[in-house]
């Protein structure tokens, strides 16, 4: 039993209170204190049990295939590759269909070509002017087969910078590696090699002797335009000319035109025409007369000189070089106006002005 003095237990509010728990303060008699005691005890352990549990977790190894967020990057990763290989796809059939394309284009140019030369041949119907336009077109068409193509592969900058979207694109002057194909049409086919230079043909009233290795003008003064029968197109081509006679060493064309330039007669007034004329310091450029003067041009040829033309189609250039002065000239050749292939362009004026192609 309990006095008024003592103070009563907490929690079975009989007997007095003997004991004071640390922890929650409670006054407690020795059973309520020992019952105290063994709820602790209960709650240690299921704090331990607790514990326990959590070590397991945290010493068991991640199961990283099951998070969400490695799910996500796993969805991602896959989206992603479809969509590229999509694209990639995408863009060889776009080359495939640029390829055949191109292929099926240059293929029906050399079939043009070559049925032209079975014809003539086989007609025997050709004559120098047709050999020489035969192996200008042949030249052309080798020159695009070992150009590198200029298919490629373009970036869109709107897109992440991280991975960008690409597309195939093309530029103007197509063009596409077909050599195993050009020469299996090829070989059935031979094709003589560039003749030598000859004149052929003429405006006018000069004429063409000795098997066209000379020309001369009428006995009386008038403009006479002779071409060579050559046609030139990429390559370094060098032509030697001996003026064996220049009436009063006054005026005699020497330059080159475009073979699709019709005959006029005179280089003036022919676009495409390009050259120097001696005596007198005169040029022609696209057709129009210009004083030499102004680009060193001295019009220092005479009769008997021998002047060598050389026909630069790389370079887009011509070259006049006098034997007898030393002295080297040269213009440069628009070719959107004088478009391949060239041909070496002469003019006369005065009567009885001869010239010879050397060898």
């Amino acid at each position: 039993m309990t006095t008024a003095s003592n103070v009563q237990c907490t929690k079975c509010v009989k007997n007095t209170g003997i004991a004071t728990c640390d922890g929650c303060l409670a006054k407690l008699c020795r059973r309520c204190f020992n019952d105290h005691r063994q709820e602790l005890s209960e709650e240690l352990d299921n704090v331990v049990y607790q514990h326990d549990i959590l070590k397991q977790e945290l010493e068991t190894p991640n199961k990283n295939d099951s998070h969400q967020l490695l799910k996500q990057i796993d969805e991602w990763k896959k989206d992603s590759i479809d969509k590229i290989n999509q694209l990639a796809e995408q863009c060889r059939t776009d080359v495939v269909k640029l390829l055949n394309k191109n292929k099926d284009g240059l293929i029906e140019r050399f079939r043009k070509i070559s049925n032209r030369v079975r014809k003539g041949r086989d007609d025997e119907d050709y004559v120098e002017r047709d050999l020489s336009k035969w192996m200008a077109d042949l030249k052309e068409l080798k020159d695009e087969l070992i150009r590198p193509s200029n298919f490629r592969i373009e970036e869109d900058k709107q897109q992440s910078p991280w991975i960008q979207k690409i597309s195939v694109h093309q530029d103007i002057d197509n063009s596409s590696s077909l050599v195993e194909q050009i020469k299996s049409i090829a070989k059935q086919i031979q094709i003589p090699s560039q003749p030598k230079e000859k004149f052929d043909p003429v405006k006018g009233n000069a004429t063409v002797q000795e098997n066209g290795s000379v020309a001369v003008n009428s006995a009386q003064q008038n403009y006479s335009e002779i071409r060579e029968l050559n046609l030139y197109t990429p390559g370094v081509h060098r032509i030697k000319i001996k003026i064996e006679k220049m009436l009063n060493n006054y005026w005699i064309f020497f330059g080159i035109v475009s073979s699709y330039q019709s005959m006029g007669g005179m280089p003036f007034g022919l676009k495409s025409s390009y050259g120097w004329a001696g005596n007198g310091k005169q040029m022609i450029l696209n057709g129009a007369s210009v004083d030499g003067g102004t680009t060193g041009y001295d019009g220092d040829i005479k009769e008997n000189d021998i002047v060598e033309l050389i026909i630069n189609c790389d370079q887009s250039k011509i070259q006049l070089c006098n034997e007898r002065s030393g002295k080297q000239y040269e213009i440069d050749i628009d070719k959107n106006i004088c478009k391949f292939p060239w041909q070496l362009h002469l003019n006369f004026l005065q009567p009885n002005d001869r010239v010879r192609i050397l060898p």
